[in-house]
């Protein structure tokens, strides 16, 4: 599942959200605070560490 880092400002707004594959990649990130995985993107996209492909589910449910 989808690891993400969330980036705030110095304002406390968020302002990125950086999307991982694993909380390894996510842990080497500057702005890692912990754990928050098992998180779901729609679309397939990239990992902002490794490169690899983090797999969405892709819209609807075939039985929707």
């Amino acid at each position: 599942m989808t690891h993400f880092v969330l980036v705030d400002d110095a304002y406390g707004e968020l302002i990125d959200v950086r999307t991982y594959c694993s909380d390894f990649c996510a842990q080497g990130d500057n702005a890692y605070a912990g754990w928050n995985g098992a998180n779901e993107v729609e679309f397939d996209t990239t990992c902002d560490g490794c490169g690899s492909e983090v797999k969405g589910i892709d819209g609807p449910y075939p039985d929707a």
